[in-house]
């Protein structure tokens, strides 16, 4: 019966445990670490943080490292609930990480089998739709996205949950598609969450427009969808409650155009759809770099689905199942979506589905053409082997799509450089096109077409030579797409990070040429490494990005990577950027308590003072600079001024040890004589208990990010945390000596996590009910 697997399926098996082990074999037999983009420059020090915060005894809230100061759980995409992310306190980070995308990759296979089959695809057809998702560009080139990567691979599930849901509307549908929508949110990808609970929405209302004759029978299943809905919002809710009270103050709920729409899929891009690494060896311009992929590497590493599948794909249309035309639909208008502000209709999309308002990268929409892709590949694998076929199946149409297709790509990599002189060169392209081999597999996919039509006889053994190519191409082009690196990579430790061994807090400066930048050919490059790794490896040394947070030392000015700092943390770190080369820069480090600075400038930077520097790989040599007479982080202030904006905290005659500038709240002049010191401060990352001895009532500042959900107890009694000197935290204490108590009690995720944990024992208690009944 469709979407009724067998047990077991001994080849699909072998298919979920070979196809990662190809893809990942340096990292599984090589002895390597996964490293690429996000993996070192992110995950790395976000995964640290969580570890270190678990490891003190703190619930993995806040994270004090990153930045001033930020939530950690309220990010989703910290994964602190998803229950694989706990590994790491058991697993080295290189370790874990192959592990991750081993068992995901493997798991996304899975899941597109189960939805082929219930989308009423045979069990080999199944496979090949399995092994063409799993070797797809959009899904393997999230890898280096761990986030997204996990949320990808739960995309067949949550659709297939679906299918099942629409075709047999019963309470234990309803509620494994609530389940599977709840995992895969807690995943931490809201985007890939967003993009799937779209298409569900659409297989869930199908079923309603087919039952519309029958008012009773749409009636229930839209009753069992609210309730499929519920249930998922509400297992879920320990995670999107935090989230969206981290959401209401940051800059994601304003995202202008340009940040929206970054990394949008140039029409003229979306040709590597069907042509491997187009654009790779033609003469791109500064301005097409610019057009094509933001002057930067591309969001996702490939976007290729398969050229020789395309055969596949064809003939899918060519059968007599309808179900897929649903499918093909949610393909093409993510393929839309992708193209962002390229597309005229990128707006109207915004106002029919205002979730998307909250997402960045258009790009991240191809997962899911790739997931229509591949089930539309194992329905046209069925056709292919059905020797039944009527003779109207147009394989003819099928070989001249393809050969035409084929020939339209080699004539427009001659006409571009004249056509379009802005985007490409005018210097010959090259004789052999980096698509070559896709165009030589699709000529002998529109081959074994013509052969099928003349000799259906032999249906079974075309269908396995056109599955069979589809995946060696795909497979074959996107082998070595995550490289990997000795594991010494994140073993090493920079000398930098000894350097600033007393260092309260440090401003990694965002500065040298970027990963696709020209590197200098004289380089110190370790023997067996790749330039890639190598540059990794500088970076680290570096503390690029989120690195310095790997080895605890206390962040300032970051960059937002999510949109997700409040407001007035963004506007601190424009506000260091436009005083860049003035006396204000130098005030605001100050003020800010920062101590040192890393950069890879070579030039004076204000009045900082060199204390060492150290030769790099492949990017400029790093400098550590100390900053003059820096505020100290916790401290005592006698006099407050009630005053918001950044601009204030610069000004000459601003002294952050004598007053404190308030968001909020009365003036308070202070007493001349005020004397005030810190006796003693303990602290975990979501705690911090400081004893102050005041001459005169005061303020105790810390210069950690303000958050509304930061409480405060002076002597057991509670007192207000006030937002100070524009981003941070200052607590009125009167005179004396008083034991102050702040901690991190965000309520959004107490009951998050009380939602969550009724509703699984509540779900767990009616499944055993519902058993005990049934039997």
């Amino acid at each position: 019966m469709n979407g009724t697997p067998r047990p077991f399926d001994p080849l699909a098996a072998a298919l979920l445990a070979l196809v990662p082990l190809v893809f990942f074999r340096d990292s599984v037999f090589g002895g390597g670490a996964l490293f690429d983009r996000d993996i070192h420059l992110l995950w790395h020090g976000q995964i640290e943080g969580f570890v270190r915060d678990v490891a003190a005894g703190s619930w993995p809230a806040w994270d004090p490292w990153i930045g001033f100061g930020q939530p950690l759980l309220a990010n989703p995409n910290t994964q602190v609930y998803y229950p694989p992310t706990w590994l790491n306190l058991l697993m080295r980070p290189w370790t874990y990480y192959t592990v991750y995308v081993v068992a995901h990759l493997a798991w996304a296979g899975l899941g597109m089998l189960v939805l082929a089959r219930a989308l009423g695809v045979s069990r080999p057809g199944a496979r090949v739709a399995s092994l063409v998702w799993m070797a797809s560009g959009p899904l393997i080139s999230l890898a280096s996205m761990w986030n997204h990567f996990a949320g990808a691979a739960w995309m067949p599930w949550v659709i297939a949950a679906a299918v099942r849901f629409r075709d047999e509307a019963s309470p234990r549908r309803a509620a494994a598609l609530g389940l599977a929508v709840a995992v895969q949110f807690l995943a931490g990808s809201p985007d890939m969450s967003a993009y799937t609970g779209l298409a569900a929405a659409a297989f869930v209302l199908s079923g309603m427009m087919a039952t519309r004759a029958q008012p009773r029978d749409a009636g229930r299943l839209a009753l069992l969808a609210g309730g499929a809905a519920l249930l998922a919002a509400a297992l879920s809710a320990a995670q999107w409650m935090p989230t969206v009270a981290l959401l209401r103050g940051s800059a994601r709920m304003a995202l202008d155009d340009g940040s929206r729409t970054y990394w949008s899929i140039h029409p003229l891009g979306a040709l590597e759809l069907l042509f491997p690494g187009f654009w790779r060896d033609m003469h791109v311009t500064e301005a097409g770099r610019a057009a094509l992929t933001e002057s930067r590497e591309p969001f996702l590493a490939s976007i290729y689905l398969g050229l020789p599948a395309l055969g596949l794909v064809l003939a899918s249309f060519a059968g007599p199942r309808r179900r897929f035309v649903m499918m093909a639909g949610l393909g093409a208008g993510a393929v839309l979506v992708a193209l962002g502000r390229h597309a005229p209709f990128y707006d109207a999309a915004l106002v029919l589905f205002p979730i998307l308002r909250l997402s960045r990268f258009p790009a991240k929409a191809l997962p899911l053409a790739a997931m229509a892709w591949a089930c539309l590949a194992g329905a046209g694998f069925d056709v292919w082997r059905d020797g039944d076929a009527r003779p109207r199946r147009p394989w003819g149409l099928i070989a001249a799509v393809l050969a035409g297709t084929i020939a339209s790509a080699l004539l427009a990599a001659r006409l571009l450089p004249s056509v379009l002189p802005s985007i490409v060169d005018a210097k010959a392209p090259p004789g052999f096109p980096g698509y070559g081999v896709a165009a030589i597999l699709g000529v002998a996919t529109a081959m074994l077409a013509i052969l099928r039509a003349v000799q259906p006889r032999h249906a079974a053994v075309l269908a396995m030579g056109v599955a069979s190519i589809a995946a060696c191409d795909l497979v074959a082009f996107h082998r070595n797409i995550n490289p990997g690196a000795p594991r010494a990579l994140y073993a090493h430790r920079p000398p930098v990070v000894d350097a600033l061994s007393a260092a309260g807090r440090v401003y990694v400066r965002a500065t040298g040429p970027t990963p696709t930048a020209p590197v200098d050919a004289t380089v110190r490059m370790p023997a067996g490494w790749s330039a890639p790794a190598t540059l990794a490896l500088d970076q680290q040394m570096g503390l690029d990005s989120l690195a310095a947070a790997r080895w605890g030392l206390r962040g300032s000015f970051t960059v937002d990577y999510m949109s997700l700092q409040p407001r007035y943390v963004v506007e601190l770190g424009s506000l260091l950027r436009l005083t860049a080369g003035t006396p204000a820069y130098d005030r605001l480090l100050r003020v800010c308590g920062v101590t040192h600075v890393v950069t890879r400038d070579q030039g004076a930077i204000g009045a900082l003072e060199p204390v060492a520097s150290f030769a790099g790989l492949l990017l400029p040599p790093i400098r550590v600079l100390a900053v003059a007479s820096p505020v100290p982080r916790i401290f005592v202030v006698g006099a407050a001024r009630v005053i918001d904006g950044p601009w204030p905290i610069v000004e000459e005659g601003f002294d952050p040890l004598r007053e404190v500038l308030l968001a909020g709240g009365p003036d308070a002049s202070g007493d001349p004589g005020f004397a005030g010191q810190i006796e003693a401060a303990r602290e975990r990352p979501d705690a911090l208990a400081v004893d102050v001895q005041l001459s005169h009532p005061g303020y105790l500042v810390v210069l950690d990010t303000f958050d509304p959900a930061w409480r405060a107890r002076v002597d057991g009694e509670s007192a207000e945390v006030r937002r100070a000197n524009h981003a941070f935290r200052a607590v009125a204490v009167p005179a004396g000596r008083h034991h102050v108590d702040l901690e991190y009690r965000p309520g959004a995720v107490r009951a998050g996590i009380l939602v969550s944990l009724l509703t699984a024992i509540a779900a767990a208690a009616v499944s055993l009910w519902w058993s005990r009944r049934a039997q």
